[in-house]
């Protein structure tokens, strides 16, 4: 079912509808719809620190340049840095384009945390390719910063970023946005929520209910499958194995 495009007004009206603060038949007034604006964008900026509330992976290429990936002079990831999209929390994934081959090919590069990031001794080594990046997701000017290791030498290839993309905050009250089937349920009750205490209402059981189960849906939804990285834990024990592709003990 196609989802429908909503309103901050919307979403805000149906939280103090839940809230039996205003009629189903009222709207907000001025001050309601510019606190619940502030409060809606701010819950919006909560779920974007929780992994099961990124709706999709956008895909954005980057054309890389020669010597540029390193400590002194890394990528700058936002708007208006040198990969100019909306600066990202993190970072799912990154690949290398070989744009030399016919036809081009992608490979999958691994992503540093913090730790094995720190622990590359040379972090401006240069190659003609880098085999892994990190990306640090800093604030200065609301840029994030991306490391390539090692740094490539040239500008043949370029590089595909895979980023874990949250729900965009509303600009105003009556701009129309497309949500993700059930987010617009979830962002209501949860709004609700955040506001209660605003306007010293209680939350109801059956509001609580509906907030988690609601907000349960498309965490579930969002929930990817990862197939078994190794069998190494029954390597040496005189337990069964499950063999997935038999169904046999």
């Amino acid at each position: 079912m196609a989802s429908s495009p909503t309103t901050a007004l919307r979403l805000i009206t149906g939280a103090l509808v839940a809230l039996q603060v205003l009629d189903p038949a009222e709207v907000p007034n001025a001050s309601q719809g510019q606190q619940g604006l502030r409060s809606l964008n701010d819950l919006i900026g909560q779920w974007s620190l929780q992994g099961l509330t990124i709706p999709y992976i956008s895909r954005t290429v980057q054309a890389l340049t020669a010597n540029k990936g390193s400590v002194s002079n890394p990528y700058t990831v936002g708007s208006g840095g040198n990969i100019d999209i909306e600066r990202p929390t993190d970072l799912a994934g990154i690949g290398l384009i070989l744009n030399a081959s016919s036809p081009t090919v992608e490979v999958p590069k691994t992503l540093l945390d913090a730790t094995q990031w720190q622990n590359i001794f040379v972090k401006d080594l240069t190659a003609a390719q880098f085999t892994a990046a990190f990306y640090n997701p800093t604030v200065a000017s609301n840029l994030g910063t991306l490391y390539l290791w090692p740094v490539p030498d040239n500008a043949v290839n370029s590089m595909a970023l895979y980023i874990a993309e949250s729900l965009g905050e509303f600009t105003a009250l009556a701009a129309s946005y497309y949500l993700p089937n059930g987010y617009g349920s979830a962002l209501k009750f949860q709004l609700a929520l955040e506001i209660a205490d605003d306007y010293g209402r209680p939350i109801t059981p059956n509001l609580e209910r509906m907030a988690a189960r609601s907000f349960a849906n498309i965490k579930r939804q969002n929930i990817t499958l990862t197939d078994m990285a190794n069998d190494f834990a029954y390597i040496g024990t005189n337990l069964p194995a499950y063999d997935i592709n038999t169904g046999n003990l």
